[in-house]
């Protein structure tokens, strides 16, 4: 029997560390129930959606991660960026990206899947346009095989393993915050 991507996501909710006395999942709990609902629909064969739920994940869990400080052991003080006007402003995926790469929280392998996982969640998010560019650069290079607009299974169980290691490596260093 295939192994069954909820399955990769509960083993991944068990591999974060002990928490005092607040649940470290409060800081990525969110981007465990995207990850969730990502795996199932991925289970249900429904790739599309798996992966644009999979883009949504390492945003949030990064926002998160990046806009939260840990105080005392209780409770989290909430940093959200502001725009010169005092009101709460868009970060977009390169900023995010940008402040994990400058915090060195993510290794290199998973800063390459998180890159990988936004371009596979894009892709799906505006399927149109991209697979005009898609078969445009296929019939360019000569076609050699089948086209393939959609992650395969492997590729998707790939993302989701991804996305899991993630969410940990981010619940990890916040916990070991001081």
């Amino acid at each position: 029997m295939p192994e069954r991507a909820v399955d990769v996501v509960e083993a991944a909710r068990r591999r974060i560390p002990p928490w005092p006395s607040t649940s470290p999942l409060m800081l990525v709990s969110e981007g465990f129930d995207l990850l969730k609902d990502a795996a199932i629909a991925f289970d249900a064969g429904a790739y599309y959606s798996a992966s644009v739920g999979l883009r949504a994940v390492g945003e949030s869990a990064g926002y998160h991660f990046l806009t939260r400080r840990r105080v005392k052991e209780s409770g989290y003080q909430i940093y959200h960026p502001l725009d010169l006007a005092g009101k709460v402003r868009r970060v977009d995926f390169r900023e995010v990206k940008e402040g994990l790469v400058a915090r060195r929280v993510l290794t290199s392998p998973l800063l390459l899947a998180w890159d990988r996982i936004q371009e596979r969640g894009n892709s799906m998010a505006h399927l149109a346009a991209r697979k005009v560019s898609k078969v445009q650069k296929w019939l360019t290079a000569g076609p050699t095989g089948p086209l393939c607009l959609v992650p395969s299974h492997e590729e998707g169980l790939e993302d989701l393993r991804n996305a899991s290691e993630i969410l940990v490596a981010l619940a990890a260093e916040q916990i070991a915050e001081p």
